[in-house]
């Protein structure tokens, strides 16, 4: 890692050098600010977190909210496959399909974050923030970015419930928290806390509603909302199977998923998975024996507009892989028309299967079969990025992993 980023810094200067015809010990220091920016701006969040190393100057210009934001919209999105700790260390598996390679992090989890007896389970991510709970239930959970090494702890305001996602809210400029904690009866309380608003954390109560107690996460947004799905293990109608948060209003809503003839035994079994579609495109899965069904949200303003549009035989899948008839399939985003799946088994498998021409796609990462092939793992769409904790909440309890 150390010898790539003094690579890409020396190339980047040396074409600069040559364009102004820099030649003298010194010069460099007249470079204006903007065309600094501008050549960090292109490197990995990695990268750019190590430059700041070089001078104060570089760490006060890669430092600014503008430069962060302008740098995770202008970066590259990535694969992030999780694996749960086995020995009290987090692993992250940064893959860029496109360089057909992986990235490796990986901490020490202190015991102030994680008991002894729980793994840290993923919930959600947000501009490169990843939203930790500590198995469930369990009074804390973790907020932390794998870039800057960064995590910051937090109490939840019951001991039974859970944190289901955390979001940015764009006018304030601070990342929030959702919590819910099932009451007595058919009712959930919702919670709510800030991180980025200069002042120590605290739970403000949103409300009560919508008596289900486990929704699968991570949740999608879509627009001005946050969805989650329902888990199959509630008992529940199909009509209120996905839960909606509206960011602006604050209010929840109970919505049907689209399609029938999933409802069994007082409960809709299906696995579904909710899909990010090419930029801001949404698509919900249902996972079947035989199947997968590909359901596409045409209109984001109506949530009736929903369309089967695809279909995947996993028969045939598991027959052109080569996998034995029992394995399990974990969904990722669809790019290209190209529908993400994990594969895992005794040999796992990542791939991209076509969802029109139906062909399949291995995305090859070098020594990495041990990973997918784990039940421990969790996939994810993921973009890096320089948000600091320590900046966002300076009075907040922060603390540094340890690599």
């Amino acid at each position: 890692m150390q010898l790539r980023y003094r690579t890409r810094v020396q190339s980047f200067w040396c074409q600069l050098a040559n364009a102004l015809s820099i030649r003298k010990k010194g010069d460099i220091e007249c470079i204006a600010d903007d065309l600094i920016i501008e050549i960090l701006r292109k490197l990995p969040a990695e990268d750019v977190f190590k430059c700041r190393r070089v001078c104060r100057r570089w760490r006060a210009l890669t430092s600014s909210p503008q430069f962060i934001e302008e740098h995770l919209n202008t970066g590259c999105r990535s694969i992030l496959l999780l694996q749960y700790p086995l020995e009290r260390h987090l692993k992250f598996y940064f893959i860029d399909e496109k360089l057909k390679r992986k990235n490796t992090m990986s901490w020490s989890i202190s015991t102030k974050y994680m008991p002894a007896s729980r793994m840290a389970q993923v919930v959600d991510s947000c501009h490169g923030l990843l939203l930790f709970r500590c198995g469930y239930p369990n009074s804390n959970f973790f907020v932390c970015n794998p870039v800057t090494q960064e995590a910051l702890i937090l109490r939840q305001p019951y001991p039974e419930g859970s944190v289901i996602g955390i979001f940015f809210h764009s006018p304030t400029k601070e990342y929030r928290l959702l919590y819910t904690h099932h009451i007595q009866g058919n009712q959930n309380e919702f919670f709510i806390a800030r991180i980025g608003s200069g002042t120590t954390y605290s739970w403000r109560r949103l409300g009560t509603t919508f008596g289900h107690k486990y929704f699968c996460t991570p949740p999608l947004i879509i627009g001005k909302c946050l969805y989650w799905i329902v888990s199959c293990y509630t008992i529940h109608p199909c009509a209120d199977s996905i839960l909606e948060f509206n960011i602006d209003s604050e209010e929840f809503k109970a919505l049907p998923h689209p399609g029938t003839g999933c409802y069994f035994g007082g409960r809709c079994q299906i696995t579904k998975f909710f899909s990010k579609m090419e930029r801001d495109g949404a698509a919900l899965c249902f996972v079947y024996d035989d199947k997968i069904l590909v359901w596409v949200l045409k209109d984001h303003t109506k949530w009736s507009s929903w369309e089967k549009m695809y279909e995947v035989n996993l028969w045939a899948l598991k027959k052109d892989l080569h996998m034995k008839i029992y394995c399990q399939f974990k969904i990722g985003n669809i790019e290209n028309k190209e529908l993400l799946i994990l594969v895992s088994a005794e040999n796992g498998l990542l791939i991209r299967y076509n969802l029109e021409t139906k062909t399949i796609r291995k995305i090859r990462i070098r020594k990495c079969n041990d990973v997918l092939s784990s039940q421990f793992v969790v996939i994810i769409d993921y973009a890096k990025s320089l948000v600091s904790l320590k900046d966002l909440c300076a009075p907040h309890r922060k603390r540094s992993c340890e690599n």
